[in-house]
């Protein structure tokens, strides 16, 4: 109805958020009540079961985290790259021109979360690449895994960002049926040979069943409505 766009005040409500007015009728009194909620869907798998992912937010390396960096790979594999934001984003970097190629990984054990299978799961990410002229000179690749088998993305290419952080995606398959039980994220970071290449990557986002599927629903707020 009118207004159940908005919240309890008239905030408009963000997309992950709905308003519901439900009804109940309790027949030996003939007493109708009517309540309002505001409804919320979690999108982000790894967040709803892993509340400390991102801790401590913005400083330091984030707990829970394991970072292997290999190969041409100089400095620390976390960088605090500062502004309002406090962005804090795992780090690659491959200080000379030709030679070998830097590689990091990052890894982190899940507190285990279900989905169901066959589904394509959405990682989204920020990240920035700064280099030379080289073409892809950043490849990156996520994974989820069950303990047993490893589900992979495709591997994602890009060059130069221009030095700003830009959105990613891309879709790990999971196929099969049933229950699948997820217990690590990790993800694998290369920084091609060629020329230097320093290489941010942040804010990696889990979703499922196109989006919003695949997340809890929290109720938010309620209040009784009389008329």
């Amino acid at each position: 109805g009118a207004g159940f766009n908005t919240d309890f005040t008239c905030v408009a409500l963000p997309a992950e958020q709905c308003r519901l007015r439900v009804a109940g009728t309790v027949s030996r009194s003939n007493t109708t009540r009517t309540v309002e909620a505001i409804l919320e869907i979690n999108a982000n798998l790894i967040q709803t079961a892993n509340p400390d992912f991102n801790d401590p937010p913005g400083v330091g390396p984030p707990t829970g985290w394991t970072f292997n960096q290999s190969g041409a790979f100089a400095g620390d594999p976390w960088d605090d790259t500062g502004g309002p934001d406090g962005r804090r984003a795992a780090f690659i970097y491959k200080p000379d021109p030709g030679g070998g190629a830097a590689n990091g990984g990052g890894s982190y054990a899940l507190t285990a979360f279900t989905v169901t299978a066959p589904i394509t799961l959405t990682m989204t990410f920020d990240y920035k690449v700064e280099n030379g002229s080289a073409s892809n000179s950043m490849q990156l690749t996520f994974n989820v895994s069950d303990g047993t088998n490893t589900f992979s993305s495709a591997v994602y290419e890009d060059s130069n960002t221009g030095g700003v952080f830009v959105s990613g995606t891309t879709t790990i398959d999971i196929p099969g049926s049933g229950t699948v039980s997820l217990v690590t994220l990790s993800f694998d970071l290369l920084a091609k040979a060629g020329q230097p290449n320093r290489i941010w990557l942040d804010n990696l986002v889990l979703t499922g069943g196109g989006g919003g599927a695949g997340g809890p629903v929290t109720l938010k707020q309620w209040r009784e409505v009389v008329f």
